[in-house]
C-alpha cells in the first residue's frame, strides 16, 4: 500500500493540502507531467476551485489565533464553545480546525501528534506550537519532560495562548517563559509545500484523502 501523501484532515467543510506532496503524487500516477511544474499547479487550482467547487480560503492559524484574542479561559473548554472560551489546548485546535487541519484536543496528544515535526527550540516559526510545563502536566517517557502548557509562536517572537484569570492573551517569549519551563516545540506546517486551504461547497464533503483525490483528477 502507498503511503498517504495527505498529511490533513478535513475539520469541517475546511481542509488542508499540501500542493508539493500532491503534485508528487500525481506525477507519480503520472496524472501530471514532471516537466512544467508552474503548469501543473495552475491545472490543480482549476481542478479543485473551478470544477469541483473548492473555495480558497486565504488564512493561517496565527491570524486565527488573533481573532480569538480576549475570548475568556474555562479549563473545561469544550470545542464547542469556541471562539467564546477556550483552554490551551482547545484554542490550538481551534485555530488549526479553522484552517482545515485537525488536532488533537489535549495538549500532550497534540504533542505526540503524527505527522507533524519535533524540532529544537530555535529558529521559531509563526505556527510552531511551543509547549511548556503546567498546573497539570503529563510526562512523556520521564520526568524530565513533560507536557502541561500550550501556545502557538507568531511572526512578531510573541506567543498567543489561554491562561486562566486573562483569557487568550498575546505576550512576548519572555514573558510566555516566565515561570515556566520550556518543553518540546511541534512543526504542524512544513515551511515549505504551498499550504492550500478550502472550504467545500454545500453539496460537497470537504475531504483531501487520497482516494478523494485521484477521482477528482480522473484516477479512481
Amino acid at each position: 500500500m502507498r503511503k498517504q501523501n495527505a498529511n490533513y484532515y478535513a475539520v469541517g467543510n475546511r481542509c488542508a493540502l499540501l500542493l508539493n506532496e500532491l503534485e508528487a503524487l500525481l506525477r507519480e500516477l503520472e496524472i501530471l507531467s514532471a516537466d512544467n511544474p508552474q503548469k501543473n499547479r495552475a491545472h490543480l487550482l482549476k481542478v479543485l476551485i473551478q470544477e469541483e467547487g473548492f473555495h480558497r480560503i486565504e488564512t493561517d492559524p496565527v491570524r486565527e489565533a488573533r481573532d480569538c484574542l480576549g475570548a475568556s479561559f474555562n479549563a473545561r473548554a469544550l470545542l464547542a464553545e469556541a471562539p467564546e472560551k477556550f483552554n490551551c489546548s482547545s484554542l490550538m485546535a481551534y485555530v488549526y480546525g479553522r484552517c482545515g487541519i485537525r488536532l488533537p484536543r489535549y495538549a500532550l496528544s497534540q504533542f505526540l501528534r503524527d505527522p507533524g515535526v519535533s524540532v529544537d527550540f530555535a529558529p521559531i516559526f509563526p505556527g510552531d506550537l511551543i509547549f511548556t510545563g503546567g498546573p497539570t502536566e503529563y510526562w512523556i517517557h520521564n520526568d524530565e519532560q513533560h507536557i502541561g502548557h500550550v501556545g502557538i509562536a507568531t511572526e512578531n517572537r510573541t506567543i498567543i495562548h489561554a491562561v486562566p484569570g486573562q483569557g487568550v492573551i498575546e505576550e512576548s517569549l519572555n514573558d510566555f517563559f516566565a515561570g515556566r519551563d520550556f518543553s518540546g516545540k511541534r512543526r504542524i506546517i512544513p515551511r515549505e509545500g504551498g499550504l492550500l486551504i478550502l472550504e467545500a461547497p454545500p453539496e460537497n464533503e470537504a475531504d483531501c484523502s487520497e482516494a478523494y483525490l485521484l477521482k477528482i483528477f480522473g484516477r479512481s
